[in-house]
């Protein structure tokens, strides 16, 4: 019962969520700069929620040379199914968030 505890509580911030909701539209996984120029936000503070979706399972990383790719951890299919059945490109943050991931493709 605590894994299922952790993952609804990472999930419960918007930032992680966030995070989230790019990973699963970008199966291929990105690292922390590309998700800093897709968030607008700190380098610091994506790696800190990085670090929390980590610890609860729900994001995997791979070393790469000396940076780190994150992807989502498709292992856990009940939460992946249940955040791209929530539609969250209707919000606008969300949106723009795909919007500029499709532009790093």
């Amino acid at each position: 019962m605590i894994d299922e505890l952790k993952k609804l509580k990472a999930i419960a911030c918007s930032v992680r969520l966030r995070i989230l909701n790019i990973l699963l539209h970008h199966k291929k996984g990105l690292f922390v700069c590309d998700l800093v120029n897709i968030m607008g936000s700190q380098q610091y503070n994506i790696s800190k929620h990085l670090t929390v979706l980590k610890n609860a399972g729900l994001v995997a990383d791979e070393k790469v040379g000396r940076s780190v790719i994150y992807r989502y951890n498709f292992n856990d299919k009940l939460i992946s199914d249940f955040i791209l059945s929530m539609n969250l490109e209707k919000y606008s943050e969300y949106k723009r968030d795909i919007e500029k991931l499709e532009k790093l493709n």
